[in-house]
């Protein structure tokens, strides 16, 4: 699931929603069926914290909160200098982070879904 929908200038404010709801829909139904779900950043990345062209699993999804829970991997610390959000980072404790879905539909590139479909190609 491609994240670039969040900064698809040519795209209508609806659109994007639209597409956000997709993305929450998803992001709940991975979760209630319990298959892993990750995510990666492209180069450049401009959020202290968040480290550019990088893989992080993606914990959780609280709905009610849209809130998408997060964990690096390599299992940093990182206390924001600020509001946390994208300008000063998020705080983050052993490499798990929260954040709220626009936030990181407009930071990260994308979404890996665990599917039941079979493994293509040749044998």
């Amino acid at each position: 699931f491609s994240c670039a929908f969040a900064r698809d200038e040519k795209l209508t404010a609806g659109e994007k929603a639209a597409t956000l709801d997709a993305l929450r829909a998803k992001l709940a139904a991975a979760f209630a069926a319990k298959k892993p779900v990750t995510c990666g950043t492209n180069k450049g990345v401009a959020v202290p914290g968040v480290h550019g062209n990088h893989a992080y699993a993606v914990l959780g999804y609280d709905r009610a909160a849209d809130l998408i829970s997060l964990w690096n991997p390599h299992g940093q610390d990182f206390t924001p200098k600020g509001p946390a959000g994208v300008a000063a980072g998020y705080p983050t404790k052993d490499g798990r982070f929260r954040m709220p879905l626009p936030e990181f539909a407009a930071v990260f590139a994308d979404l890996a879904f665990e599917t039941d479909a079979p493994a293509g190609g040749p044998s």
